[in-house]
């Protein structure tokens, strides 16, 4: 082939692996524009957008939120079992008894009185003569408040106990029914049974009482509906 067509060629080869190029470029950056303004059209459904509790804007159903307001319910919380009621969202009911725990290290074992709040099996132990732990006939609860809301939202319960924080709610003795009252006594705003408070032993059992109060809060979850849930 003579070298002025094998030139000529060459050069039309240049030219169609140009054009090529630049329209696989242009698609590309079309590609990426239409990526981006989607991007900036759709919000994420997974990037939490804050809301008033005082509206429940329908477009943000199966979205995450984070929802400010003022917490409130229908009723108190009450601990029926003690015959005791808090005016807040939720009361919590921790219950412990000094109990005989063991401590093995190869052969060897060692044994002392902690407070748990569930009941440690001493017929497990190696040594279980003079370490037996009494049954646990009290539980740890929780107590909520009937028809919980964050402004108009609905609220579910384990948000509430997850996001919000707890306070002290002291307990005294006198306050609670006849029969309980006689078996209870309190020292520190904690009830105890079984034994004194000052020098207690193993059974003796220790019950503390704390709540999360009414009042301004804000909480992340996902709108369902008129509903803050997880």
């Amino acid at each position: 082939m003579p070298r002025r067509k094998r030139a000529a060629r060459a050069g039309t080869i240049r030219i169609i692996a140009v054009g090529v190029a630049l329209v696989l470029a242009a698609g590309l950056l079309w590609l990426g524009y239409r990526q981006f303004a989607g991007s900036r059209a759709t919000p994420r459904s997974d990037v939490p957008v804050a809301v008033g509790a005082d509206h429940i804007d329908p477009a943000n159903d199966a979205r995450r939120v984070i929802v400010s307001g003022t917490l409130s319910a229908a009723g108190s919380a009450r601990d029926r079992d003690f015959g005791t009621g808090t005016k807040a969202a939720m009361l919590f009911r921790k219950v412990e008894m000094l109990q005989w725990q063991e401590h093995c290290a190869g052969a060897e074992c060692s044994y002392d009185k902690a407070w748990a709040a569930t009941a440690i099996d001493s017929h497990k132990f190696r040594v279980p003569a003079g370490h037996e732990n009494p049954p646990l006939r009290l539980v740890s609860a929780r107590f909520d408040a009937p028809n919980m809301h964050l402004g108009l939202f609905e609220v579910d319960p384990a948000l509430i106990e997850a996001q919000l924080p707890s306070v002290e709610h002291p307990m005294h003795a006198a306050a609670l029914p006849p029969n309980l009252a006689a078996t209870f006594s309190e020292s520190a705003g904690l009830l105890y049974a079984g034994g004194d408070p000052t020098h207690p032993d193993i059974g003796t059992v220790r019950i503390g009482f704390r709540e999360i109060p009414f009042g301004a809060a804000t909480l992340s979850g996902t709108q369902r509906g008129k509903h803050l849930t997880h």
